[in-house]
């Protein structure tokens, strides 16, 4: 992500064995607003990242993006809420894990929520899976290779401008 043409967008550069320079500089994404916290999956085949593109009246409203590894064929994956943060591939990349404030009003702040690539797609967006359920913060979370554990900040059981890192088995169905 750079701000390099005055907005903040995905690039794609080369950087050569010997890391000297980097190579020929791409432009990713152009869409007024935020566009940031990429994640390519494990193959890749595609590219998650983070976008105020579609906000709307909210300004500050982002969702979490999908496309090919060069940002082509970008559809929204997750939109409901204000906040969609941090995506994450899981495993083999058939899964992504991300950071939302979309259920924020039954009680919630931001939680972790998983979303399977290649479940049919409905008029309400893909079947999306909330995974943590606590007041407060729950998210940036990073995945273990394998795709079996998740490490992830969040501040339950203390103050709510403290966190801590938790580790957890993610079950898959």
């Amino acid at each position: 992500m750079s701000t390099r043409d005055g907005d903040a967008e995905l690039y794609q550069a080369s950087l050569p064995l010997d890391a000297t320079k980097l190579g020929p500089i791409t432009r990713l994404t152009n869409s007024p607003g935020y566009d940031g916290q990429p994640a390519l999956s494990p193959d890749g085949a595609r590219l998650a990242w983070v976008s105020m593109r579609g906000a709307g009246d909210d300004s500050n409203a982002t969702q979490i993006f999908l496309g090919g590894p060069m940002a082509q064929r970008a559809t929204a994956l997750a939109s409901g809420g204000k906040t969609n943060l941090s995506p994450a591939f899981v495993g083999s990349g058939a899964r992504l894990l991300f950071t939302s404030d979309r259920d924020a009003n039954s009680g919630g702040g931001l939680d972790l929520y998983l979303v399977a690539l290649d479940a049919p797609v409905t008029v309400t967006g893909a079947p999306i899976e909330r995974i943590t359920f606590g007041n407060g913060f729950n998210g940036d979370a990073s995945v273990s290779p394998d795709g079996s554990h998740i490490a992830f900040s969040s501040s339950r059981g203390g103050p709510s401008d403290q966190t801590n890192v938790f580790v957890a088995r993610l079950t898959l169905e």
